[in-house]
């Protein structure tokens, strides 16, 4: 059923004051606060008939209404252009906070990503879950072998992507610098611009046998490279900002907080709500949530990109009735700041 339009300003300012408040709101709220032009008693009569659509629910008999997720939804998909209009001022300090932020503070790529969910749940007051880049399809952009003393060896290994990874080999020989660039150059004529995924145990096999003279040197340099390979395909989380359920009276509840808190302790699911999340800037709210301990919060997750594949995700994870045109805002923005920074790493 559609609702008619003096529905659903009230339907909004009811979820604007519960999100801004967190208590029940009543007819008398809606008359005195918000420039509706009906009397309380219509209003009234509007929000019974809002909650006999399950856009609204009681929690107690003498109090006001609640939104339910269904409102949330609607609010999100067509009642919240409103809100992101008026939010304009601070979405521009949002973002010169963001912009300063990264500029200050990032140096590899790992770190952005980590740094994003410490800056995430810094601005939003809430629980931020990031996912580094998935790179199956980054490509090697070189490797180098240099000498640190006569029985160590440092490995650096860059992508394409900028993710670097470095390891210190250890060995009874000493191995000279001209043969260790020798290697490295080697290596990367053979390995550079393939991607992360096809450099395979077999393939360098292959390049110590068509190599015979520094077959021992690559032999003994593979297993540190593959690991390191390995590592870079692997999706690491970062989850900050637990402590902020403490801080909303939906959890304060001491035993629901901390059974809460064990569920963010599943890494594994976590990581499951993100990947399973849709492209570009999603929304999940309440029971939309497939896992039950998330059915009193809603997701906000946003996608970052390389060459125009997305490549990581961001999530910040908070209760219903959170500012959604905030979140919204802010999720957006960061992933276009992590794209950009992604390209600029890949053209390094």
């Amino acid at each position: 059923m559609e609702l008619e339009d003096r529905k659903l300003r009230i339907l909004q300012a009811i979820i604007q004051d519960f999100i801004s408040t967190a208590e029940p709101v009543g007819s008398r709220t809606l008359a005195k606060k918000y420039n509706l032009g009906i009397s309380s008693a219509t209003i009234r009569n509007e929000m019974s008939d809002l909650e006999e659509l399950g856009y609204l629910h009681q929690p107690h008999t003498s109090a006001g209404r609640i939104p339910s997720d269904k409102a949330y939804r609607l609010y999100v998909d067509r009642l919240m252009a409103e809100p992101l209009q008026q939010n304009q001022k601070l979405v521009q300090k949002h973002k010169k906070i963001i912009q300063e932020e990264f500029l200050q503070r990032v140096g590899e790529l790992e770190e952005a990503i980590s740094y994003t969910a410490r800056l995430l749940s810094k601005m939003t007051k809430l629980i931020s879950v990031t996912l580094s880049p998935q790179f199956k399809q980054s490509k090697l952009k070189y490797l180098q072998l240099i000498p640190i003393d006569s029985n160590s060896i440092l490995l650096v290994i860059v992508s394409e992507s900028g993710v670097a990874k470095n390891t210190i080999l250890r060995t009874t020989e000493t191995h000279s610098l001209e043969s260790l660039q020798m290697v490295s150059n080697l290596l990367n004529h053979k390995l550079k611009g393939l991607c992360i995924a096809d450099i395979t145990k077999e393939r360098i096999r292959g390049i110590k046998d068509e190599i015979k003279t520094f077959s021992s040197l690559i032999e003994m340099v593979s297993p540190a490279l593959l690991s390191i390979l390995e590592d870079m395909l692997s999706v690491n989380l970062y989850l900050e900002g637990i402590t902020n359920i403490f801080n909303l009276p939906e959890y304060h509840d001491i035993e629901k907080a901390k059974e809460f808190i064990g569920f963010l302790d599943q890494r594994e699911q976590i990581t499951d709500l993100l990947v399973h999340s849709k492209d570009g800037v999603d929304v999940t709210i309440g029971k939309e949530n497939s896992f039950e301990n998330m059915q009193d919060c809603s997701l906000v997750t946003a996608t970052y990109q390389l060459n125009g594949c997305v490549v990581g995700k961001i999530g910040i994870i908070g209760p219903t009735r959170m500012d959604y045109a905030n979140i919204v805002s802010i999720a957006d923005y960061v992933t276009k700041i992590l794209t950009d920074l992604l390209r600029k790493y890949n053209d390094k």
